[in-house]
């Protein structure tokens, strides 16, 4: 279901829309994030690295999802790693 987040193996999988052509919603991917913050915390992940999540095909405004971000993981100790191409 959107909003969710699957951990397999070392990889985080944001659900964030029913069908891979569906658009995501900054509500969804944010429900998606706050899931995977609880799985951080309840296996003491200290680093994490990711792309910029929705922010490719699916057309999500990479400010927004920067803050997003920041305020999901704001009381964590955590390191986060934003990849992508330049």
């Amino acid at each position: 279901a959107p909003g969710t987040c699957i951990l397999v193996g070392r990889v985080f999988n944001l659900i964030t829309k029913m069908r891979s052509s569906d658009k995501p919603t900054y509500e969804t991917l944010t429900a998606a994030l706050q899931e995977m913050q609880k799985l951080i915390v309840f296996y003491q992940i200290q680093q994490v690295a990711m792309p910029k999540i929705g922010c490719g095909l699916d057309h999500l405004q990479w400010d927004q999802v920067r803050m997003i971000i920041q305020s999901v993981f704001v009381q964590n100790d955590l390191e986060i790693l934003i990849c992508h191409k330049i």
